[in-house]
Parts: structure tokens; C-alpha cells; sequence
């Protein structure tokens, strides 16, 4: 079981309180599943969530906690920004952590993060 989260690294200045980003999932049958996800950067009043230095930002945003992985085989993520500007400036990078936590899945309830999907 693992949970899945994005590392994020923004400049200070961002002047975007979120951004959006397109999560693609290629699962080793071949099935893909898109999700929208808003990145929240920073509080309703401005203040930015995670750890702040005088010139950037980083935290650890969880997309998908207690995932597991039920078929065999390779999975490609990919990540677009989906946001109405063609070109995001202050976002200094985005990586993808797994991180495992525990050996087998429960039965019981699976969580999974509130976002919208739409399958391809």
C-alpha cells in the first residue's frame, strides 16, 4: 500500500494562490485515467502552505493516499499543468513521491482524495 504525493516547488512571488494539473495514470492493461487536480499553494487569506524560505516555497501535496497497485506490471504517470496561461512561470518544479506504508491492503475502507476524474 502506498500514498502518492507531489512535491512541489514554487517562488515566493507566485501570484497564484493554485494551480492546475492534469495527473495521467497508464495502467499496465492499457486503461488510462485522467484527473484534474487543483494544487492549493496558498490559504484564502495568502498565506502559503508548506515550508518557505525568502525566495521559494516546497511541500508535499497528497493526491492519492493508501494506493495500491492490483495488476502486474509497469505504470506511467504523467503530470501537465492545466491552467489558462500556456506558460507558468514561478513554479520551479513537480515531482511525484511514493511512498510506501504499508505491505497489503485493508478490506475495510479505502480513501480515496477528493478530486474530479474522467476516463479517456
Amino acid at each position: 500500500m502506498y500514498d502518492l504525493l507531489l512535491d512541489v516547488k514554487h517562488d515566493a512571488e507566485f501570484p497564484n494562490q493554485n494551480c492546475y494539473t492534469l495527473i495521467k495514470t497508464r495502467y499496465p492493461n492499457g486503461k488510462v485515467l485522467t484527473q484534474q487536480v487543483s494544487l492549493e499553494l496558498a490559504s484564502a487569506q495568502g498565506a502559503w502552505y508548506g515550508d518557505c524560505g525568502s525566495s521559494w516555497c516546497t511541500l508535499h501535496l497528497p493526491i492519492q493516499e493508501r494506493a495500491y497497485f492490483n495488476l502486474p506490471g509497469k505504470y506511467d504517470i504523467s503530470l501537465q499543468q492545466y491552467n489558462r496561461m500556456d506558460t507558468l512561470r514561478g513554479i520551479r518544479n513537480i515531482g511525484l513521491m511514493v511512498k510506501k506504508i504499508g505491505d497489503r491492503r485493508d478490506t475495510a475502507f479505502v480513501k480515496p482524495s477528493p478530486q474530479k476524474s474522467k476516463k479517456e
